[in-house]
C-alpha cells in the first residue's frame, strides 16, 4: 500500500493563487503524476479547498488589476508616510489625518474637524498623479462582463475610422441609437445628484 503524502495545504494554497498550473503543484508537493494528485483532490476536501480556493484568489486578482487598468484613477501621494490614497487628490494626507485624530481620541477626521472648527491638517506633504485608463482593456472587460461584442460596441460608439453618424435613418432608427447612447451621456456629463439629461429629438425638417 502507498504512503500517503502529508501535504503543506498553505503551500499548495499559495501556488494556486499565483496561477501555478496543477501538474507543476502536484510535482512540488511530491506526487508522480497529476492522476494521482487529482484522486487525492477527489478524497481530500481540505486540498480541493487550498487548490480551488487559490485559483479563485488569482482570478479575482486579476479581474481587479484589469479593473483598476480600465478606467481613470486619481492619486494622492503622501511624502511623509509614502502611502497612496486613491481616486481622488487630497489637499493631505487621509491617512496622516487618521492617526492624528485617532491618537487624539476620535474614530475618525470628520469626529475630529466637528470637535475641534479651526482645525487644519498639518499633513500636506502631498503630490497628485493622473493615471490615465485603458480603452482596449476597458473593451476587454466589457466584452467579458457585459456580453457586449465588437459589432454591438461600434453600433454604441463608433470606431476611430468610422465614428457614429445618422445620416440616412428613419426617426425610429434615430431613436433607438439615441437611446443606447443616453446612459454614457448622463453618466460622463450629469453627475447623479443633478438633473437627469433630457433629451428632445427634433426631425431635420422642424
Amino acid at each position: 500500500m502507498a504512503r500517503k503524502i502529508e501535504l503543506d495545504y498553505d503551500k499548495i494554497n499559495y501556488l494556486a493563487r499565483r496561477l501555478v498550473n496543477q501538474r507543476t503543484i502536484a510535482s512540488k508537493v511530491g506526487f508522480s503524476s497529476e492522476s494521482a494528485f487529482s484522486r487525492r483532490k477527489k478524497r481530500d476536501p481540505q486540498l480541493k479547498m487550498a487548490l480551488e480556493g487559490g485559483y479563485d484568489d488569482a482570478r479575482i486578482g486579476l479581474e481587479v488589476a484589469l479593473y483598476r487598468q480600465s478606467i481613470e484613477h486619481h492619486y494622492t501621494m503622501c511624502g511623509d508616510c509614502h502611502r497612496i490614497a486613491d481616486q481622488e487628490f487630497f489637499e493631505s494626507c487621509p491617512f496622516c489625518d487618521l492617526e492624528e485624530a485617532r491618537e487624539e481620541g476620535y474614530n475618525s477626521v470628520n469626529e475630529y474637524k466637528a470637535a475641534n472648527p479651526g482645525w487644519i491638517s498639518k499633513h500636506t506633504n502631498v503630490r497628485h498623479k493622473i493615471q490615465k485608463g485603458d480603452s482596449q482593456i476597458l473593451l476587454h472587460m466589457a466584452k467579458h462582463h457585459l456580453g457586449q461584442t465588437d459589432k454591438s460596441l461600434i453600433e454604441i460608439h463608433g470606431s476611430k475610422t468610422h465614428p457614429l453618424m445618422f445620416s440616412n435613418m428613419t426617426k425610429e432608427q434615430v431613436d433607438r441609437k439615441l437611446k443606447a447612447i443616453l446612459p454614457f451621456l448622463v453618466e460622463e456629463y450629469y453627475p447623479s445628484k443633478e438633473k437627469p439629461l433630457v433629451v428632445e429629438i427634433v426631425p431635420p425638417d422642424a
